[in-house]
């Protein structure tokens, strides 16, 4: 079972000012058949941040990430359990923390009977550059 988005899919943000209609975009986009939008999450950043044990990114790593993505109190809404996001830990093809997160979403995606998931966070306005760095 694959965790990652479906192949060429970039990892997606809703990104706005306050008042500005992105919770309309995004219930909008929810309602798609193939499309989820997950709660806001505050687990991106602190996973980016996350730097390889041993120079390369491996399992030690991405549980790092997924134990991070476990204990926000906001990850609750999300109605995944960590069993959910085994396949993360063994899936030797993600191999960064990048990729790791877009995973989480995916699995998101898949548990609730969709392809897609699209990140609606409005804290991730102060963090544009980043994570279009991180995600091209």
């Amino acid at each position: 079972m694959p965790s990652t988005q479906p192949p060429g899919q970039p990892f997606t943000f809703i990104i706005g000012c306050p008042r500005s209609g992105t919770t309309l975009l995004r219930a909008m986009l929810g309602s798609h058949s193939e499309i989820s939008v997950p709660p806001e999450s505050y687990f991106i950043l602190p996973a980016l941040r996350t730097t390889p044990v041993n120079g390369e990114f491996g399992s030690s790593d991405r549980r790092a990430i997924l134990d991070e993505v476990l204990a926000q109190k906001s990850f609750k809404k999300w109605r995944l359990n960590a069993d959910d996001l085994l396949p993360i830990l063994e899936d030797d093809s993600i191999k960064t923390a990048a990729a790791t997160v877009a995973a989480v979403y995916a699995v998101f995606a898949r548990v609730h009977g969709k392809k897609i998931a699209i990140d609606k966070t409005p804290h991730h306005t102060e963090h544009v550059g980043r994570l279009s760095s991180a995600y091209p």
